[in-house]
């Protein structure tokens, strides 16, 4: 799903995350990378865009993300 969405760049970077003990950091530059990704992947495109996210639980305690692209 990812190499759909952000293309193969992302799925070679989710690759090489390795398991250490600093995942927290790990996580965090990963996410740093895709939303470069993401905004790169925005200013190239033609037309004008806008980007919502927002992040929720669900009543299951489990973390959600929605995203919306909207030119």
């Amino acid at each position: 799903m990812t190499t759909s969405i952000l293309g193969n760049g992302t799925r070679k970077k989710l690759e090489l995350v390795p398991l250490s003990n600093d995942v927290q950091s790990q996580i965090i530059d990963l996410s740093l990378d895709i939303l470069e990704d993401v905004f790169s992947h925005m200013k190239a495109y033609p037309l004008q865009l806008s980007l919502q996210l927002n992040e929720t639980t669900d009543v299951s305690n489990c973390n959600q993300i929605i995203t919306l692209v909207v030119p």
